[in-house]
Formats: C-alpha cells, sequence, structure tokens
C-alpha cells in the first residue's frame, strides 16, 4: 500500500511527477504489496530528473527516477537508521547535544 501526501498541499508541478509516477508498473507493485510504503519526497518542478523516495515502516527507502527520455529508474537508497532510545531523544529536545550541559542552555 502506498501513502500519498495530501493533494491539496502539493503545487500543480509535484501533482503532475506524482501522477506520473501513479502510472507506473512500479508503484503498482508497491500499492499491492503487504508492507505500507509512504511518499517522503516528490518533485518540485517538471523537469528531468524528477524524483520520488517512499519509505517504508522499517524505513528502507527507494528512489525513483525518471529521466529525460521518461524511463523510470529504481535504486535502494543507502541512508542508515539508528533508532534513539527515550533518553536520547529527551536529551535531543532538552537541547542536550554537542555536548552542551543544561545549566547553559537558555529556555
Amino acid at each position: 500500500m502506498v501513502v500519498w501526501p495530501a493533494e491539496a498541499s502539493l503545487t500543480a508541478d509535484a501533482r503532475d511527477g506524482l501522477r506520473r509516477f501513479r502510472d507506473t508498473s512500479a508503484f503498482a507493485e508497491l500499492e499491492e504489496s503487504n508492507e505500507r510504503w509512504r511518499i517522503v519526497a516528490w518533485p518540485w518542478t517538471r523537469e528531468a530528473p524528477m524524483t520520488v523516495q517512499l519509505e517504508n515502516d522499517a524505513h528502507e527507502a527507494v528512489d525513483f527516477v525518471v529521466d529525460e527520455d521518461g524511463l523510470w529508474r529504481m535504486s535502494q537508497d543507502p541512508r542508515v537508521v539508528r533508532e534513539r532510545t527515550i533518553l536520547e531523544l529527551q536529551e535531543d529536545a532538552d537541547a542536550f547535544v554537542f555536548g552542551i550541559p543544561p545549566e547553559n542552555v537558555e529556555h
């Protein structure tokens, strides 16, 4: 299943790029899969190359890029995901990043 971004928040160029992606067999394959894929990046112009990036619940990402000839190519995104603990998330929220002690952070 593919989770689509809110159409109202897309520009006309973005809607057109995603419409073109929706017409591909790659989209149909992802739509039919048991995994949930979210579109996390989409084209903002009609100029090639245009990229659509999708991410699943395991944070694995795939990129689809259309070239000047209208050919779509798929590649795995090489990102590495590091799960963080609740304490690490709280430290980030408290700005205890880069070794700044909490007493030196303005609130």
